[in-house]
């Protein structure tokens, strides 16, 4: 059975899934860029 938690990812908000703009779940590719661009911005 697949897991829950990562299903979510792929349903659209208005059907109860995960807002816009949240950060990526930690642990993955594109958490890491999320973070990385992150902490680029308090350096301007």
């Amino acid at each position: 059975m697949p897991d829950p938690g990562l299903m979510i990812d792929h349903i659209p908000h208005w059907l109860g899934g995960k807002p816009e703009g949240i950060p990526p779940r930690p642990g993955t590719s594109e958490y890491e860029a999320w973070e990385t661009k992150r902490e680029g911005r308090g350096n301007d």
